[in-house]
């Protein structure tokens, strides 16, 4: 299916036992892909080194039709200069994960809560111990962190 996308006609199209996409007529590559949950997200396709690819925007009600046409310009003139966008968006990813956790607080947060809530029933206690006791301390480097 093929139509402009604009505002208009992104919440007028409605879904539909199986998903769908609707093409751009203006923008090559640039469409909006509707889940039968009526959820609405755009998107680009595109080729790097033979292989197609799909790259999320963002989803309709987030940003409107010419926010995420704006932005698949871009990003497909980054691809036009050769640049792999979707395995940026992956690095970029795992890099914010790895200082999440290099934190003291990120740390606790993000494995040692999980953990200690699900193995110990007094987890909930040692938590609040740990923030009450080293709060100070939750934004610093886990490495910066001593006996001293």
């Amino acid at each position: 299916m093929k139509l402009k996308l604009t505002t208009r006609s992104v919440s007028a199209s409605t879904p539909r036992s199986k998903y769908y996409k609707a093409w751009d007529t203006d923008l090559a590559g640039f469409f909006l892909r509707v889940l039968p949950s009526g959820v609405k997200t755009y998107c680009i396709y595109y080729r790097h080194k033979g292989v197609g690819r799909e790259y999320t925007i963002g989803k309709d009600g987030k940003i409107t039709a010419d926010q995420a046409r704006k932005q698949a310009k871009i990003k497909l003139g980054e691809i036009a200069k050769g640049k792999d966008i979707q395995t940026e968006k992956k690095i970029a990813s795992v890099q914010s994960k790895v200082k999440k956790y290099q934190t003291l607080g990120g740390f606790i947060e993000a494995k040692y809560k999980p953990w200690i809530l699900t193995e110990r029933k007094t987890g909930k206690e040692i938590i609040r111990d740990l923030s009450r006791e080293f709060e100070h301390l939750f934004l610093r480097a886990i490495t910066d962190i001593t006996p001293w």
